[in-house]
């Protein structure tokens, strides 16, 4: 059907042209053969010609009729709050649609004043986040779909007990406000707001969030409940580690320990010989870092004001040297000054070699537990996964290995394949 359009319209197209240098033809026969004048210019076109320029007419046509009616559209903006003592701690989630980018597209998502401290940033493929004339906008010149997450502080303004703060935001299809807070300690002010589980949903007005909040009298006598209570004994609750060995010899080692304290507090760490310590993350932000003899002694203070959790993560490399058709590797994880109350590891080692448990303080166990590093390295090869309870001291555990042959030789003329050597305590 549309090649039968084209054609009819391009059959159309022709016959116009051929009549109108009809009529010029007849025109210049009817003054004697004489050519036109110079008043009335012709021209002579080769047939090649006039259907590309008739493409590129019907090519122009069409891109004016597809132009997206708009550049860019913010469809979700979905806030998660939690009251604190004078701020909002807020985490959002952005969706947004480029559908034209002619050049950079500037995508305005929040507005940022006094009151707006920016606590996290994403990195975003093909795109950046900045703040441009007091909005946080995202800037990209590549047409498509972005989801990403940012988060921030909204100081509030603080009247007696009353405190309140407001969020402003250009535009989106869908916003909304998620809040969280102990009724121990305050009382939502807002009245348009509906019930959601453990919290509060919040819809904007005019593109604005006004959160109202008061102290609750009660407060002052939780928290000199709180103060007379004995601090919380520095634990870490979870260690995961996660050691890639290449067939060059070299290790990477990350562990990433999950913490549980009160206030500051300084948490040592023990190195193993011969490893290296490249990177420290404190709460997923990269942090500066000495290291004394083999400790390393770091400050710690919670995620998020009044919470009692944080988290810790090492990077390390050591060179252990080259394989041989068999032998043992020996791993060993840094020793911590609290206790570790879990500790899993997953190695991840070479395709080449079949490997088998010989001794250590960690035993096999079926399956590891599976969590995200802020520094992401592929984890190629076989694995083997290690877990052991109540940590004092540092972890150890010695593999052999020996090359797997499985279907790689002959025994009698016949491929006789080598079993896997099961990795078994």
């Amino acid at each position: 059907m549309l090649r039968n359009n084209l054609s009819r319209r391009l059959f159309a197209w022709l016959c116009g042209a051929l009549l109108l240098g009809s009529v010029a033809v007849g025109t210049a026969q009817a003054d004697g053969g004489l050519p036109a004048s110079a008043g009335s210019p012709s021209a002579t076109l080769p047939l090649s010609e006039v259907l590309r320029l008739y493409k590129e007419n019907q090519a122009k046509a069409q891109t004016q009729e597809t132009k997206p009616p708009l550049t860019a559209s913010v469809g979700k903006l979905e806030l998660s709050g939690r009251l604190l003592e004078n701020a909002i701690d807020v985490s959002a989630h952005v969706e947004l649609s480029v559908l034209d980018a002619q050049g950079w597209v500037t995508v305005r998502l929040l507005r940022k004043d006094a009151a707006i401290r920016i606590t996290k940033l994403p990195t975003v493929p093909n795109g950046v986040l900045a703040v441009v004339d007091g909005m946080l906008s995202f800037m990209t010149d590549k047409p498509g779909a972005y989801s990403f997450d940012f988060g921030f502080l909204a100081t509030a303004q603080v009247k007696g007990s009353r405190r309140s703060a407001e969020v402003v935001y250009p535009a989106a299809a869908l916003a909304q406000l998620k809040l969280r807070f102990d009724e121990n300690l305050f009382a939502l002010g807002n009245t348009d707001r509906s019930e959601d589980g453990d919290g509060y949903t919040l819809y904007p007005q005019s593109n604005r969030f006004e959160i109202v909040w008061d102290r609750n009298p009660k407060a002052a006598a939780v928290t000199r409940q709180a103060a007379a209570r004995p601090p919380i004994e520095p634990v870490v609750t979870t260690a995961n580690a996660s050691v890639v060995s290449t067939l060059e010899g070299r290790r990477i080692i990350r562990v990433r320990y999950a913490l549980q304290f009160e206030g500051a507090r300084t948490i040592d760490f023990t190195l193993p010989p011969r490893q290296s310590l490249d990177k420290v993350f404190v709460n997923g932000a990269s942090v500066p870092f000495h290291v004394k003899g083999s400790t390393l002694s770091l400050p710690v203070t919670p995620a998020r004001a009044g919470d009692e959790s944080a988290r810790v993560e090492l990077v390390l490399s050591e060179m252990q040297g080259g394989y041989a058709l068999s032998g043992r590797l020996d791993y060993s994880f840094p020793a911590v000054s609290w206790n570790v109350n879990d500790l899993f590891v997953t190695l991840s080692l070479p395709q080449v070699f079949n490997y088998q448990w010989e001794g250590g303080s960690l035993a096999t166990v079926d399956s590891g537990s599976e969590v995200e590093f802020t520094q992401r390295i592929p984890t190629p090869g076989k694995s083997i996964h290690l877990h052991q309870q109540l940590l004092s001291s540092a972890a150890t555990v010695r593999v052999a290995y020996t090359v797997d042959l499985t279907g790689n030789y002959y025994r009698g003329g016949a491929e006789q394949p080598t079993p896997a050597v099961p990795i078994s305590q």
